[in-house]
């Protein structure tokens, strides 16, 4: 245990810095060691050990400096003598009593919220406050301690004033209460008009009292006085409860959509003789889109949680681009047809249908979409679930390439040319489902990113106009 209270003496370096504009260097200079002094890694971790002390109690710079001093002035390395053992023994005291303080203000979070998702956030700002527990026996040795010069340190401590000295017929403990009452005043009268300060104010102070723990209602196990107000209440105010609602409202998108859109089997018909009909293979192609949605937000649940509510939207296309490949099909087809009588066609064709070549020119499409959530890891990251339908209307550019030997017609405007070029209009009715994955801004924007079944992948910003 005592190698481990070591270790964490030198570790504190990297668990909190300096608070405070004014070093504690500074502040306790006369009174350390001069030799300690010249180490820039001994002023470093003096540094962030006062600060790890002083949090929970501010008596235990007392013990800390003794023992700096008796080992560097004088080598007294027995740890019952050179008061380490008393030192780690308060501080074994005081963070226990910190962390079970801690311990007392989680019912009084799950009082004050409202939500799973905010006990979350409140629970992780109560954690910040937890310190290094340490569980040691109690120390053997009497050793003489100067309550007044104790105090002397708190009170230096707390009014970070460099110019004061120690003397011994000032009596510190009344001043380093007058100073507390101060402290607390200020606090409290910032709490009792915290709704007019902004946050980054709110959040200064929060750190001024990470950094002085004893000064709140419930933690001070000592004569000092508290706040008139929990830790719970504090934390509570940080939090923009607003942002833990649902609310309902009219809902804007826009949107990019990637998607591989696969159509059935077509039968399409020549424009020319010999009018031939033909059946195009299962279409497969790629098509990049803008969409723009609007709809409206069902509020299920007044809080964000699983099922609180429901987006119903309808979404349309505006602009698209087919990445896919033309498709052929070789026909190489002898044809002879005709309509009329021997000697007076209609038009007769005598060729060869040598090949049919098919691509999407362009599509377009509405969609209906349900969205509803299902998992919330906070107020601003979650994901949904979606039901979709999708009306698409495709546009197909059909090749025919002929081998024309004879031909002829009494309209000579249906004369087959020996590539032909046509247009094939085609609908299908799509329906999937999605996976999305959401991060809230705000209570009105939001950024949104589905993966459906159709297959398909979309990205896209939404605007909720909260009613």
């Amino acid at each position: 245990m005592k190698k481990h209270f070591s270790i964490y003496i030198i570790t504190l370096i990297t668990l909190a810095p300096t608070i405070f504009s004014q070093s504690n260097i500074q502040l306790f200079s006369d009174y350390l060691p001069e030799k300690y002094l010249k180490d820039d890694n001994n002023r470093e971790q003096f540094e962030s050990s006062i600060y790890q002390f002083a949090r929970v109690n501010p008596d235990l710079i007392y013990y800390y400096l003794n023992y700096l001093n008796l080992l560097a002035e004088q080598n007294i390395t027995n740890r019952d003598s050179n008061y380490y053992n008393i030192l780690q023994y308060e501080y074994s005291v005081s963070s226990k009593q910190n962390n079970a303080c801690v311990d007392k203000e989680v019912p009084r979070i799950k009082n004050l919220s409202e939500s799973e998702l905010m006990d979350e956030e409140l629970l992780s700002l109560l954690d910040e406050y937890r310190v290094l527990e340490l569980n040691v026996l109690n120390y053997f040795i009497e050793l003489p301690i100067d309550k007044n010069l104790q105090q002397f340190f708190t009170y230096k401590y707390l009014s970070r004033d460099t110019s004061v000295t120690y003397d011994k017929s000032e009596d510190y403990f009344r001043k380093a209460q007058i100073t507390i009452e101060e402290l607390i005043s200020q606090i409290n009268l910032f709490y009792k008009d915290i709704n007019f300060y902004k946050n980054e104010d709110k959040y200064d102070q929060n750190e001024f009292l990470l950094n002085n723990h004893f000064l709140l209602k419930g933690f001070s196990f000592s004569s000092y006085i508290e706040t008139k107000f929990y830790l719970a209440q504090y934390l509570f105010s940080l939090i923009d409860y607003s942002e833990f609602r649902v609310y309902p409202g009219v809902k804007f998108g826009l949107n990019f959509e990637i998607m591989q859109h696969n159509i059935p089997s077509e039968r399409v018909s020549e424009t020319h003789p010999p009018y031939q009909e033909f059946e195009l293979e299962n279409t497969s192609n790629t098509v990049s889109s803008f969409n723009v949605t609007a709809g409206y937000r069902i509020k299920l649940k007044n809080y964000k949680i699983a099922f609180s509510y429901l987006d119903i939207n309808v979404g349309w296309s505006f602009i698209n681009k087919n990445w896919s490949d033309s498709q052929t099909l070789t026909i190489n087809k002898y044809i002879f047809r005709f309509e009329g009588r021997p000697g007076e066609f209609v038009w007769m064709f005598n060729g060869t249908i040598k090949s049919i070549s098919w691509r999407i020119n362009k599509s377009s499409s509405l969609t209906s979409n349900l969205f509803l959530p299902v998992f919330y890891l906070n107020h601003r990251f979650f994901a949904e679930l979606g039901i979709h339908y999708k009306y698409v209307q495709s546009e197909f550019l059909v090749t025919v390439e002929r081998e024309i030997t004879d031909q002829i017609a009494i309209d000579s405007n249906i004369l087959a040319p020996e590539t032909e070029t046509f247009n094939h209009q085609t609908t299908n009715h799509l329906f999937s489902g999605s996976l999305s994955i959401n991060y809230s801004f705000n209570n009105s924007v939001n950024l949104k990113g589905v993966i459906s079944t159709y297959p398909s992948i979309l990205i896209g910003l939404e605007y909720l106009l909260n009613l």
